[in-house]
Order: C-alpha cells, then structure tokens, then sequence
C-alpha cells in the first residue's frame, strides 16, 4: 500500500462537485437571508426562521431533478434591500427547458421571487415550478389557508409526519410562528403541501401542480411556465425578538440511552471478503450482517451460499431482508430446502413483498408461520423497504411482529451538503411518528444509506449511469471526512429517539465503510485505493470499540455548524464532534472541566488514516482545554476520566 496524494476537497467531500456554493448575504429591511446558486436559504425575521429555503425545480418524469446551469447573474445588494436576476438551463435525458429569474428583496420586508420559463423541445415532466420550504419548527404553528374559489381555512402545521398533504389547493398561506405572523402568496399554479419529514428533509415543503393532476405530462416546444412566490411580514414589532448567538457550544445533558444494536449491510460491488477484509470487520463489534434475499430470482441458491459463508468469515449473525412475490408458498419451499441443508445464525428477519411499496397483512399472515419454524430464534418484522412515507401511508399491522422496519437516506429532494446536515434531526421525527402507529414494537432503520438503492416513484424505467459516471446509488462523499460527520449525527439523533437497531452502508466499495483489499472501481471519480479504510470505519471503530456504552443526550447550540455524539463507558466519558462547514469553528463544550484529550481527524492526518489505520489509532492522545477550534469537515475525539485519572 502506497501513499496517495488526496485534493483537499476529495478529502472534505469527495470531489469537487460537492463544493459548497458562494453565500451572499441579504436583507430585506426585518427580513434576512442568504443567496446561493439559483436558491433563497434560512429567511429570518427578528430571530426566527420564518422559510427554510424557496428554490425552482425542474423534475423529470421518474422524479428525476434536472440540475440548473446558471448564467447571466447580476447581484445587486444594498444595506436593506437587493436585486438578482440570472438566467437558467436545465438539460437532462431528454429535458431541455430555459427560465429567467428575478429575486427583489425591499425595505418593509417583502421578498418576491419570480420564473418565466419555456420548454425548448418536447419532453415529459413531473412538476416544474416553486418550492417554499417552511422550517420544522413549524410543526403546531397556527395557519390560515387561502384558496383558489375564494374561501380560507385555519388549521396548524402537523406535529407528527403527516402522511398525506396536510393542505392543497393554495393561494397563499398564513402562519403565526415565535410571535410574528408572515404570508406567503403564491401565482402560476395552484400549490399544495407536503410534510417531507416523511422523506427526512427538515421541512414542510408547498409546491406547484397537485399531485392528484396526472404526471407525467408531455409539454411541447415554446410552452410558458410562469410563477411567482411574495413573503410579506404582517407583524411590525421585532423588538422581543433577539438574533440568535453566534457562538457555537455543546452542551451534555442528564438523559442517558443504551446504544442500539449497529449492523451493515452485503456489498452490492465486491463479492468476496478476503482476509485483510474479515480482519478489520472483526475490530468494529457490529450486531449483524444484512443481507438481500429476493426469493423468486434465479440465482437465489447463490447468493444464500454467499450469505451463510460471509456471516460465518465475520462471525455475525445474519439480518436477512426476504423479498416475496407472488408464490409464497413456492418460495417458502424453497428457502426451507436451503434452511434444512445450512442452519445459519439469523438475529433478523425482515418481510418485505416485491410488488407493494409496504409489507401487506395479507402476505404476512401467509409466511409468519413458516418463518417461526424456520427461524425459531429470530426477530421478525415487516414494513419498508422504501422511505418512511411509504410505511406512513401504508401502515403495517403490527400484529404478529416484534419490529417495525423502514430506510433512510438523505437524498431524496435536495443534494448539497447542507441539506443533507439538515436531514440528521428529520430521522429523528420520522421514530417518533412511527410510534403512534407501532403498536409498542420496536423500530429498526435498515438500511441507512448516502443515496437512495432505487426508485419506488419511477413512472418508468431508470436510466443507466452515463459512462464514466457513478452508478446512481453511489455518492463519492462516502469515502470523505462530510460522511463522517453525517454519520455521528445520524447515530445521535437515532440513538436518541431509542431505535432499537440500525444496518448502516455496505461492508466495501463505494457505498461501504472501506474500500478493503480491493481496487477501485471509476478511481477518478470515486478516490478510493486498494486498502483504503474511509473516515466512516473510524467513527464505528471507536463507538463500537468497548460493549455497554451509554449514549448521554447532547444539545448543539448551531447543529447545522457543528454536533456531537457523547458516550460513556466505565468512568471514562467519550464526545466525536463533527464540523459540518467549509470554515474553522471555534467550539465550546459545557459541563465539561477545562483540560481534557483529544484526537483529530482532518485533512492534516486523512491520508495517514486511510492508508495507515493501525498506525492512526495508536497514535497518542493530545492535551486540550477550551476552546476548541476545528478545521473544515474535521472529527475531534475527547476523552475524560471521571476520577481524574
């Protein structure tokens, strides 16, 4: 294994086309916020985030999101009002549209952002248009919704995930949150609501073109689509309302939760485990290995082999996803021949059905019984595949089962690295929402993945990758310290909803925790090397090092900037901080004594740890106090004993 020169960007994020955008910041007389490609992000008023974010979308006729080429943008700011125009052209498969847009933020604190698009030859879309995202600190705020006929409704925003739109046919919305009452009028199309927690997006997110009008729709060569959104602020008075501090400090609270059980999932890229590989899994104290079983394939005889010889090389019971089609009783047959012939360790089993989104009752009542017999000492549960809005509007009967299941991953809507740190918090609202419809059973996430496995909503086909390109599912973040860091957040806020079990990534490749004793696939595109261990396998690495953990709950005062996840074990006390951002951030950490350890993982030692793990872990740990100052994308590790010793 050789050293290998990383670009700093490869390090931070994989690549550079996950550089953070420019930010601009902006006022509108009370109103603030911040340009950034093409988007209007985080608009505040007196303290509160009144919009998460209002951007255009173009979307294709499988839901694909057309990626904007921006030009011609003209910026103009001024101390309480600005103006942006620019031209846009989106050109994917066989979309090809043009839009021009104007943004105008004035001195009383209206914001106006207006489309003027035109197809430039025939294609098929699913929505083009507006998107407004209101804040999940919404949820429980009062509204009043105007409609198109006229008539206006009140209402609030849901608390729990609401699995269908909570309102439609929009002309404006209404909303009193923290004091202030807002509107937001919408022109071009009639809009309506979505509660996309259900998809882990921190938002509520009003759109144009309802979903009950048929999709795709075909357009043709000079079709208009003209829109606008205006926020106005009806409320006047700012004064009780006081900008937020901008130091960033974590706080440790009182509350402690017991780790839940941790596993990974088969490589879908690299079919054999060698040696090197068996050794470096064994560190990591993993509760399980998942494995897909689509019982009506072919090759099901194969890949059963594969599982029973893997789970054995790595000495972990096995999670085994079965996929039923339509012959359960010829399928049960079959995986009971398999069964009577090989008795593998299963701690897992989780029932899916080929042809519905959500496990039906009627397939469940079908195979529970033979799996009982078959795995006598397993867990079985049943739910999705999918996203958590599939289990939402299909809910399972729990009846029967000892878990509910579904996914999770944070690609869905939006892909910049900010999105994606808003995300971390939604898993949590997703847990909490599924408990009222439980039935007290435990909750699994299986799998936790960068970027969606495939497409529940394709209306058709999905495309090939491009030659030279990375496959669909795979993300070159994976490999990068940003992965790290979304990791720890992933695993506090889940953790911290009492998840019973999560199945995170794959053992190797380009959705792995390491690229192991293998070469690389498409090397210029995704960085990996043979032998590479990625930024992810230290994180469980040092989580999973010791058994009987406990969690302790963690409070970040800018969670988006940077969080952490703490622990303890014995009388030693354990926080991973992650730095979300392109920038140093100077750190605090509350109820914690001045002097304490630490261990960096930057860019400074990446390559050290990725090339030379043993050599990384042993290295000694480093006197610290306050305040801490991280470099871009790093992970600290501190560590105290309780006995001062």
């Amino acid at each position: 294994m050789s050293n290998l020169n990383f670009s700093k960007e490869q390090k931070y994020y994989g690549g550079k086309e996950h550089r953070p955008p420019k930010i601009i910041r902006l006022k509108a007389g009370p109103v603030s916020c911040q340009y950034e490609s093409g988007y209007l992000r985080y608009l505040n008023a007196g303290g509160t985030e009144l919009l998460r974010m209002i951007y255009p979308a173009v979307r294709d006729h499988n839901w694909g999101t057309i990626a904007p080429q921006i030009s011609d943008e003209k910026i103009v700011v001024n101390e309480d009002h600005f103006e942006i125009s620019y031209d846009c052209l989106y050109e994917g498969g066989e979309v090809a549209f043009q839009a021009k847009y104007s943004i105008k933020g004035s001195a009383d604190g209206e914001v106006s952002f207006q489309m003027d698009g035109s197809c430039l030859q025939p294609f098929r879309k699913n929505r083009i248009g507006f998107n407004l995202l209101h804040p999940p600190e919404a949820a429980g705020a009062k509204v009043i919704i105007g409609h198109t006929n006229g008539e206006e409704d009140e209402g609030t925003f849901p608390l729990h995930i609401s699995p269908h739109q909570p309102f439609m046919d929009i002309r404006f919305i209404r909303w009193l949150q923290s004091g202030l009452w807002a509107k937001v009028n919408f022109e071009g199309d009639i809009f309506e609501m979505e509660d996309q927690r259900n998809w882990t997006d921190a938002s509520f997110k009003t759109y144009s073109t309802p979903l009950a009008i048929p999709f795709p729709v075909r357009l043709e060569k000079g079709d208009k689509i003209i829109q606008s959104v205006k926020l106005s602020l009806e409320s006047t008075d700012f004064s009780k309302h006081n900008s937020h501090d901008k130091s960033v400090s974590l706080s440790l609270e009182n509350e402690r939760y017991p780790l839940p059980q941790i596993g990974i999932g088969q490589s879908s890229e690299i079919k054999a485990l060698t040696d090197k590989d068996i050794a470096y899994f064994n560190e990591l104290n993993l509760s399980h290995y998942r494995v897909d079983l689509h019982l009506s394939q072919a090759d099901l005889e194969k890949n059963w082999l594969r599982a029973l010889n893997e789970s054995r090389q790595l000495n972990l019971p096995l999670a085994l996803a079965l996929y039923f089609k339509k012959n359960t009783v010829r399928e049960l047959g079959e995986l009971k021949d398999f069964t009577e012939d090989h008795k593998p360790a299963v701690k897992q089993l989780l029932v899916f059905s080929e042809d519905h989104k959500s496990s039906p009752s009627s397939m469940l009542e079908q195979v529970l019984p033979d799996l009982r017999d078959m795995f006598p000492e397993a867990q079985i549960g049943a739910g999705t595949d999918c996203f958590f809005t599939e289990l939402n509007r299909e809910r399972v009967n729990p009846e029967g089962l000892d878990f509910l299941t579904y996914s999770i991953n944070p690609q869905v809507h939006q892909f910049d690295n900010q999105s994606l740190v808003e995300t971390l918090q939604a898993q949590s609202y997703t847990v909490e929402s599924a408990r009222q419809f439980a039935g007290g059973l435990p909750i699994h996430i299986s799998p936790i993945s960068l970027k969606m496995r495939f497409n529940p909503n394709a209306t058709g086909p999905e495309p090939e990758s491009p030659e030279g390109e990375l496959p669909l599912q795979a993300d070159n973040r994976q490999m990068s310290l940003f992965a790290a860091g979304w990791t720890i957040g992933s695993i506090k806020y889940l953790t911290e909803s009492r998840v019973s079990a999560v199945t995170y990534y794959e053992t190797l490749g380009r959705r792995g925790v390491m690229q192991g004793d293998h070469h690389a696939l498409l090397p210029e595109k995704f960085a990996a090397v043979k032998g590479m261990v990625f930024p992810i396998y230290w994180v469980f690495y040092k989580l999973l090092k010791e058994k009987g953990i406990q969690i302790i709950k963690t409070q970040s005062s800018h969670p988006h900037q940077v969080d952490g996840l703490a622990w303890e074990v014995g009388n030693e006390q354990y926080i991973l901080l992650a730095n979300y951002q392109a920038f140093v951030i100077s750190v605090s950490i509350d109820n914690w004594p001045d002097h304490f350890e630490q261990k960096v993982l930057d860019e400074e030692n990446f390559e050290k740890m990725a090339l030379h793990f043993d050599d990384f872990i042993s290295g000694a740990w480093a006197e610290s106090k306050q305040l801490l100052k991280l470099r871009p994308y790093s992970i600290f590790l501190l560590r105290i004993n309780r006995n001062g010793g």
